[in-house]
């Protein structure tokens, strides 16, 4: 089965994400969700994002603000932490994030004019802060956006701000910058999502929304669930190590499967923020494979390792 028509078909099945995030809207141009931190979830300063359109696409544009009392609770500055494939809100100076937080999430799984990444440079940044060169915001002091810091050092050089950032409006240059709000100097390589939700100025140019598309086709069936199974691995009373950069492999029997089916595995790691998790089919089984992310790490106890897994056909 190919990827766009497995993605199709899946589609149609209407497969939903993990517990702990509560979609509340859908638009032509961005989606929401509400993000509440669990213990499953969290690591340290990060809050995992389990969102199957966002995994493995580091061009996605995220801001996520505090809901209720969630900003009191954790007064420190947030950004968006793509690693190891994954997004996660976390907090930018590396204060552990306690259970019960919630975030409203919005996203664009596209850049475009309006939603894109301002890397700061050394020439960009001067005495005020790191000057925002874009059509939409020059020249335009009643424009409307957000910004929220974008870290993802697996995919460009990034260096991270601790520190609150704001925007603000240069009447002189006819361009707005960003500044840190405790008047701290800012480094190149650091990166913010620019969200503009109303140039305000009807000269300017507004990008057509990014919408996903889907062939006209002809129909297909919908996705038949030959498996669906809550696993947790083996032997979870016996010391379990994973060695750095090795992998372990587990098979789950079932006469159904078969090695055309498709396999899909969502896992949740603990602490185990470098595991990464795969499945495979064959007939009468699907293989789980737990890979360790970096070959330097020590040995860990994987003994709390679980997955949720789908195959389908």
């Amino acid at each position: 089965m190919g990827f766009c028509e497995f993605m199709k078909r899946a589609l149609l099945l209407g497969l939903s994400a993990v517990a702990s995030i509560v979609f509340f809207n859908f638009s032509s141009s961005a989606q929401e969700f509400r993000l509440t931190t669990t213990k499953t979830n969290l690591v340290a300063s990060k809050a995992t994002i389990e969102v199957p359109a966002l995994s493995g696409n580091p061009d996605a544009i995220i801001v996520a603000t505090a809901v209720g009392e969630s900003l009191t609770q954790n007064p420190h500055p947030i950004g968006a932490w793509y690693y190891s494939g994954k997004w996660s809100i976390f907090n930018t100076d590396h204060a552990n994030m306690a259970e019960g937080l919630v975030y409203k999430v919005e996203y664009f799984l596209r850049r475009d004019a309006n939603h894109f990444v301002h890397v700061m440079t050394k020439a960009n940044i001067t005495g005020s802060g790191s000057v925002i060169d874009n059509p939409a915001l020059n020249g335009n002091a009643n424009a409307h956006f957000k910004i929220f810091q974008n870290h993802a050092p697996d995919n460009r050089t990034g260096s991270l701000n601790k520190y609150a950032a704001v925007a603000e409006y240069d009447a002189a240059a006819r361009k707005w910058y960003i500044k840190n709000v405790n008047g701290e100097r800012l480094f190149p390589d650091t990166a913010y999502n620019i969200v503009v939700t109303s140039v305000a100025n009807p000269t300017l140019p507004t990008a057509t929304p990014y919408v996903p598309v889907i062939a006209a086709t002809a129909a297909v069936s919908p996705l038949t669930v030959i498996l669906r199974k809550a696993w947790i691995i083996p032997n979870l009373t016996t010391s379990m190590l994973l060695n750095g950069g090795s992998c372990a492999q587990y098979d789950i029997t079932d006469a159904a499967v078969l090695d055309t089916d498709s396999a899909i595995v969502t896992g949740i790691v603990g602490q185990h923020l470098l595991l990464r998790l795969s499945a495979t089919v064959s007939n009468g089984s699907v293989r789980i494979g737990l890979c360790s992310g970096q070959s330097t790490l020590s040995s860990m106890d994987i003994r709390d390792v679980r997955a949720n897994i789908l195959v389908v056909r």
